[in-house]
């Protein structure tokens, strides 16, 4: 009864069951080729699905070029589960590469990552996938990337004009040249990184200094105000590369959390996605890609904040979380410890000194707590961002180093006199 349903898919799945039996139904021959012969969409794409199951390669071949996409979308998705063994398919499956129908272009991409053609149409499966790499649409670009990742030298050479181009299809283009492994594209991938890296970093800089300038009221200009966002447009071109890279390195899922970590506008979420980012690498890459993706970073006003502490106020209590180190301005902060009553002080920091930073670089909790003695001003410098300011200038944790040493001397000499 179910192979004459009014369902088309219902009549496919019961000729597929019947050609499966031993012996096989002798009806569901003539079931598929009404099916296969019918003007309906429906009837076509529930032949084609069927064929799948039944071995029938040249239902699927041909359903890559019906002129319909319903049934071209479903020839793909049988060409997937053949495993993409199906002989005399390939011009078709090129031509789905071009599709003007996105779902039928992405899918016949996903093939193309594990299909290999054909000798005489391999220049126009590579020019498809190259075309893909200019595509508008994001997945089609990563989807050509891989798959033009896994071809010969010779065929990813035919991408690297397309370095120079402003559109999407640049970064693209770097996430297949690293992802290829081959060292000398890889190279080329790098050393066109870098220079685009230290040039969106400079434009970066240049554009806080504009905003600055504007938000002071210096020049209020529109063609200052379109040169911002010139630059702005720029640095996110910059950054885009420089994620398509981290992805290539670090695989499209072990780095898919840190992405959404650093495009988020939650605060916490991008700081924490940042420094996630600056822990995976590599430094010359990672370095400056956080810079640009934390634009405030660039402006002065905003990479510390000022803070005000009323006398006996605490800035931070013992076994805190320490997220963020303190450059006293004003006054006084006194370093003590509460412990069987006692309250110890240790030390205490007037202007021009640091205080918190061990918690900072150690990612231990606090090891004692700090305190106002007077009303005082503190500038704050939060942990990712001091981690790029490290990374950039490594001059800066010397300086470091050099202030924990002078501690302990002074701790030392103090157990000494005691």
């Amino acid at each position: 009864a179910a192979a004459f349903d009014t369902d088309p898919w219902v009549r496919a799945a019961a000729a597929v069951v019947g050609a499966g039996k031993r012996p096989p139904w002798e009806g569901s021959a003539a079931v598929f080729d009404r099916l296969r012969d019918a003007n309906d969409v429906q009837h076509r794409a529930a032949a084609v699905w069927a064929a799948s199951f039944v071995g029938d390669h040249k239902t699927v071949a041909s359903a890559l070029a019906d002129p319909e996409s319903r049934v071209r979308l479903e020839g793909l998705r049988s060409f997937a589960k053949m495993k993409a063994d199906v002989p005399g398919s390939a011009a078709a499956l090129i031509a789905c590469m071009r599709d003007p129908e996105p779902d039928v272009k992405r899918a016949a991409l996903r093939e193309a990552t594990r299909w290999s053609s054909p000798p005489e149409l391999e220049a126009d499966f590579v020019a498809a996938l190259v075309q893909g790499l200019a595509s508008g649409d994001r997945e089609v670009r990563r989807l050509a990337a891989e798959a033009l990742a896994a071809q010969p030298p010779a065929a990813l050479a035919q991408t690297l004009p397309l370095l120079q181009g402003r559109g999407d299809s640049a970064p693209a283009t770097i996430e297949a040249l690293v992802r290829s492994g081959r060292p000398d594209l890889f190279e080329h991938a790098r050393g066109h990184l870098e220079h685009q890296m230290t040039e969106g970093v400079h434009l970066a800089r240049l554009g806080a200094r504009i905003s600055a300038a504007h938000h002071r009221g210096e020049d209020g200009s529109a063609q200052h105000a379109f040169l911002h966002v010139a630059l702005d447009d720029y640095v996110d071109f910059v950054a885009e590369s420089g994620l398509a890279a981290m992805r290539a390195l670090h695989g499209k899922r072990g780095f898919a959390t840190v992405e959404r970590g650093v495009r988020s506008i939650e605060p916490g979420a991008k700081a924490e996605g940042l420094e996630t980012l600056l822990n995976f690498g590599p430094g010359w890459l990672a370095a400056p890609l956080a810079q640009l993706l934390d634009r405030e970073s660039f402006d002065p006003t905003t990479t510390m904040v000022t803070r005000h502490y009323m006398k006996g106020e605490l800035v931070f209590r013992e076994g805190d979380v320490g997220s963020e180190l303190y450059v006293v301005l004003e006054g006084e902060i006194r370093i003590h410890l509460d412990g069987a009553g006692r309250d110890v002080t240790i030390a205490r920091f007037g202007p021009n000194t640091v205080v918190g930073e061990m918690a900072v670089f150690d990612e231990q909790p606090r090891s004692a707590s700090a305190e106002a003695t007077m009303d005082t001003t503190l500038r704050v410098l939060r942990k990712d961002r001091l981690h790029v300011i490290v990374h950039e200038h490594p001059e800066v944790l010397l300086e470091f180093v050099k202030n924990l040493s002078q501690r302990l001397r002074q701790m030392d000499a103090r157990l000494e006199s005691s």
